[in-house]
């Protein structure tokens, strides 16, 4: 060994096979849960990992969802209270009409035969200051009450929903070019801004923009862009393109709920994975995606199991999959600085109540729904959030026991109030005060919920006989969400549509599903992120 080339040859060869043994020793290795193969494994089941997970499964593909709560679902589930059943998150899921994209989804994932869905109509009340209209789920019926309301605006309220539909075509043909392959992809995309104009003219408007070049009347702008509640973010900062695709989707495939609440979807979703090998665990937290050399081999449950699987898909939120999850070590650290750019979403404060009150008895056996506006400036309700200046704020009262009657005795009912909620007001909700001092804001926030709600619900207060209230804090418990977002990111211009993190970040073989990747919150949108992200792994496993 007097050779110094020959030496330093036979230190870099020994280097070499240690490196390769030591490279290979985990995934040949594995620990006892990898003896079973899985091809796939996602972190969380909401609705995008259930969705992914069904789509997968249904196609052969080996997969194990992992989810930290006692239940599937996440935001798309329910609890119980004595004789009340509370649904945590659903008022509205459109698209499930024959035609309409739900409907295909729900077929697709081999659920549409195994949900009950309760269509609304009238699909809410708007109640203002000054007038309460009922928005029947016709379009053209609807048209015409407003019309008649607003005379003075009618020209302008025909070519607004006209420009609304068109907009909603134009998502439906990009949804079924971005379903193709890519050379048809590539051959589609040059004519998108002949075929697809007004959503290519207004990709980057405002709602509050979209809807002022029709409509100028301050009261029927507040009637139009009520629904901008479930973006979670004022009209000045919602993309119009999310409220068009909604409001068409709604008026011409309908509104539904489902008999046992969106938790009769997450159970649904994880039969399917069961009956076709798949797993569901439960009670089981992830607490780190294992990495090889860039790429996503697998994860580590907080019992320290580690489980490994070609891909992993995580349903847990944008923020902590890269920052937590992956970690900021394995990062780029101009992609640290994007993540920690974007603003996350709303989240919310509830107020769940079962009530000894047979709503049909006060005149409100009919409605689903109650959208409430104390002023018609829906800019100003937004600025109260932060200060939680409950008065000023919009709230929506759902009636869930009329929408699905097995969640509340006959002759009782199930009532939530639901508003706006800022994360960090009061030192965070006074929690750093104990939890006596937390228990005792967010009682006092409930009770002037309830007096906000009482004029429009007579005797909501007297027959209270079951109330649990929810904060932000309360969502980020149960579903471990960035600063408890029930929406993702906040839905603005600069990060809704093609603008969203993408399901395929900077980590090979790591997906992204939920409310934080394309196309954004709400249930349906989940539901398709998940099938998306399966249908890309089934191409390259397949």
């Amino acid at each position: 060994m007097k050779n110094p080339v020959f030496l330093r040859l036979f230190v870099l060869i020994l280097v070499l096979l240690l490196t390769s043994f030591s490279c290979k020793t985990a995934p040949e290795d594995p620990g006892p849960s990898d003896q079973k193969g899985w091809e796939v494994v996602i972190i969380g089941a909401g609705a995008g990992g259930l969705s992914a997970g069904a789509t997968l499964s249904r196609a052969g593909v080996k997969t194990l969802i992992l989810e930290q709560h006692d239940k599937p679902g996440g935001f798309m589930t329910a609890f119980e209270r004595g004789d009340y059943r509370f649904e945590v998150s659903l008022h509205m899921i459109d698209g499930l009409d024959p035609g309409g994209w739900t409907h295909a989804l729900f077929e697709e994932l081999g659920i549409l035969d195994r949900v009950q869905p309760i269509r609304f109509d009238p699909l809410y009340r708007s109640v203002h200051p000054d007038f309460t209209i009922d928005v029947p789920a016709d379009l053209d019926a609807y048209l015409e009450i407003l019309k008649n309301r607003f005379p003075h605006e009618a020209e302008g309220i025909t070519e607004l929903f006209q420009a609304i539909m068109r907009m909603g075509d134009d998502v439906d043909g990009l949804s079924r070019i971005m379903s193709q392959s890519l050379p048809v992809r590539m051959l589609q995309y040059p004519l998108v801004p002949f075929r697809h104009w007004d959503f290519v003219k207004n990709r980057n408007t405002t709602l509050k923009d979209f809807v002022a070049r029709y409509i100028s009347d301050p009261q029927a702008k507040s009637v139009i862009l009520q629904l901008s509640t479930f973006s979670g973010v004022p009209p000045s900062r919602s993309p119009a393109v999310l409220s068009a695709v909604m409001l068409a989707s709604y008026h011409r495939y309908g509104v539904y709920h489902f008999v046992g609440g969106s938790q009769a979807v997450s159970n649904a979703l994880a039969d399917v994975i069961r009956e076709n090998g798949g797993e569901v665990r439960l009670n089981t937290r992830v607490e780190k995606i294992l990495l090889r050399n860039g790429k996503a081999v697998g994860v580590r449950t907080k019992g320290g199991e580690e489980i490994y699987a070609d891909y992993v898909i995580s349903n847990a939120d944008g923020y902590q999959t890269y920052m937590k999850l992956v970690g900021e070590e394995h990062l780029k650290p101009k992609y640290v600085e994007y993540v920690k750019s974007l603003e996350p979403g709303v989240s919310v404060t509830e107020v769940f109540l079962g009530l000894d009150l047979d709503l049909a008895e006060i005149g409100l056996g009919e409605v689903g729904e109650i959208f409430y506006c104390p002023t018609y400036d829906i800019e100003d309700m937004y600025k109260s959030v932060q200060t939680m200046d409950v008065e000023k704020m919009n709230l929506l009262i759902a009636f869930f026991s009329n929408t699905d009657p097995t969640c509340a005795p006959p002759g009782k009912s199930v009532v939530v109030l639901c508003t706006g909620g800022a994360y960090d007001w009061e030192d965070r909700w006074r929690i750093d005060d104990g939890i006596d001092a937390y228990h005792k804001l967010k009682e006092e926030v409930a009770d002037r919920l309830i007096k906000v709600a009482e004029p429009m619900v007579p005797g909501l207060r007297d027959a209270i006989e079951e109330m649990e209230i929810g904060t932000p804090l309360t969502m980020e418990r149960y579903t471990s969400n960035y600063r408890g977002s029930i929406i993702g990111w906040a839905p603005t211009p600069e990060q809704s549509m093609l603008n969203r993190m993408k399901q395929q970040g900077p980590i090979d073989n790591l997906f992204l599903v939920g409310a934080w990747t394309f196309p954004g919150g709400g249930q349906s949108a989940c539901l398709m992120s998940g099938n998306a992200a399966a249908k890309t792994i089934m191409k390259e496993i397949r």
